[in-house]
C-alpha cells in the first residue's frame, strides 16, 4: 500500500512536470490551433507564448519552436553538483537546480554519448542525497532543510519518515 502511494506521488510529480506551461518562441507560422496558457492559438513566427511542456518538446523536436529560458543539464553541471556535494559532506542538504530529476533524464538516455558518465554521476548524487535525507528523518527539526529537497525527494522523505515513526512507536510501545 505504501509503495503504491509512493509510486502515485512520483507519478503526479511527473505529470505536473509535463503539463506545466513553459515559454517557447515560434520559428514558423501555424495554420492550426495549438493549446496555450490563454486558450487555443494560431501562433505566428517570432511570437513567444507559454504552452504545456509536452507540446513544447514535441514542437521542438519538429524544429518548430525553441525553448525560452530552459537550459538542459550537462555533464559539467552534474560534475559541479557532485563536487559541491562531496566538498560539503558534513553540511546539510543543499538545493539542486529546479526540476533536476526531470531535466537529467535526457542525459542518462542510453543512446547518448556520455550516458554512462551521466548515470555514474547521478548515482553518486542520489546516494549522497539519500543518506542526507535519512539523517534528516531522525533529526529533531529538519524543517529548514526541507525546502532544499526536490519534489521527488520530499515524497521519499515523507514516506520513510512515516515508516520510521510507526517503527519507533512499535519499538517503544508508545501510541
Amino acid at each position: 500500500m505504501l509503495l503504491l502511494k509512493l509510486k502515485r506521488s512520483l507519478g503526479r510529480i511527473r505529470l505536473n512536470y509535463i503539463l506545466e506551461y513553459i515559454p517557447v518562441k515560434f520559428l514558423s507560422d501555424f495554420e492550426s490551433e495549438i493549446p496555450a496558457e490563454k486558450g487555443y492559438i494560431k501562433p505566428k513566427v517570432g511570437e513567444t507564448t507559454r504552452v504545456p511542456r509536452w507540446v513544447a518538446y514535441e514542437l521542438k523536436e519538429r524544429g518548430l519552436v525553441e525553448l525560452v529560458g530552459e537550459k538542459p543539464l550537462s555533464i559539467s553541471d552534474l560534475l559541479s553538483i557532485r563536487y559541491r556535494l562531496s566538498s560539503n559532506m558534513k553540511a546539510g542538504i543543499s538545493p539542486l537546480p529546479q526540476n533536476f530529476y526531470r531535466r537529467v533524464a535526457p542525459l542518462i538516455d542510453s543512446s547518448k554519448k556520455n550516458s554512462l558518465k551521466a548515470r555514474s554521476l547521478l548515482s553518486e548524487i542520489l546516494n549522497d542525497r539519500a543518506s542526507k535525507i535519512l539523517r534528516m528523518i531522525a533529526a529533531p527539526s529538519p524543517s529548514s532543510m526541507l525546502s532544499a529537497l526536490q519534489p521527488e525527494e520530499l515524497v521519499l522523505y515523507q514516506t520513510v519518515k512515516r515508516i520510521f515513526e510507526v517503527w519507533k512507536e512499535e519499538v517503544l510501545n508508545v501510541k
